[in-house]
This record gives C-alpha cells, structure tokens and sequence, in this order.
C-alpha cells in the first residue's frame, strides 16, 4: 500500500472517529455510521489504530455488536442513553433561550423528543450480555 494511500485513510478514519463521538454528544449526528467508516480506514491502513479501536472500554464493544452481531453490555446502554438524553435535554434548554416563535419552539421540540424516543426505543430493544474483547481479535 502506498504511504499517501495509508495516510489518507488514517487521516479519514481518525476524522471519522472525531464526528462519530461528537454523535455521542449530539443525537441529531449519527454516531455509528462514523464508527464504522474508522473502523473499516482503520482495518486498512493501521492494525495498531484498529486493534486499539476494538479493545477500547468503550467504543469497542459498541463497534463490535455490529460487526459481529455481538451483544451490547448493561453499562454500555446505560451510558448511550444517559449520553442520548444528554444531547437532547442540551439542544433543548437551547431553543428555550434562542427561538421566540412559540410554532418554531413546539416543531423543534418535536423533533428532540421524535428523535430522542426513536434512538432509545432502538438501544432498549438491542440485545444486553457481556462482550469478550481479547486483544489482536
């Protein structure tokens, strides 16, 4: 692999990894989508950035129940729907101080709640065990 090919794609997956935690924050972001796509640059271009992808306390189980279909562990779903509702109870305080409209502060907070119980409904129904991460897998 070319050394401008390699660069591109840890460039990619770390910018990648940046916007997906951001979605973590902000429910409005997906945050999945990014993890895979540094998942995936990772995989290609540096086994160091993806092996500690996949062993982080965190992120890494999270990433793996969707490669391979493993389930999500208790405290991870704890903490994606304390962060979820994080990010919609911010936004939300927002609108409270920026949008004067009363039609325009009912739609957005539609929104927030539309989008807020549409993930949680999403992480409730995912599978709970405990997720093995061995290193090097």
């Amino acid at each position: 692999m070319s050394w401008l090919r390699k660069t591109l794609l840890i460039v990619t997956g770390l910018l990648a990894l940046g916007v997906g935690l951001t979605g973590f924050v902000f429910p409005i972001l997906p945050a999945t989508p990014f993890l895979l796509v540094a998942t995936f640059c990772f995989a290609r271009s540096s086994r160091k950035l993806h092996d500690w992808l996949l062993s982080h306390g965190f992120l890494g189980p999270y990433i793996s129940g969707f490669l391979y279909g493993t389930p999500m562990p208790a405290r991870v779903k704890r903490i994606a729907l304390a962060l979820l509702w994080v990010g919609v109870v911010i936004p939300s305080v927002a609108v409270w101080y920026q949008i004067s409209s009363v039609r325009l502060m009912a739609i957005a907070y539609t929104l927030l709640l539309a989008v807020g119980v549409g993930f949680s409904v999403y992480l409730v129904r995912l599978p709970v065990g405990e997720v093995e991460v061995r290193a090097g897998e």
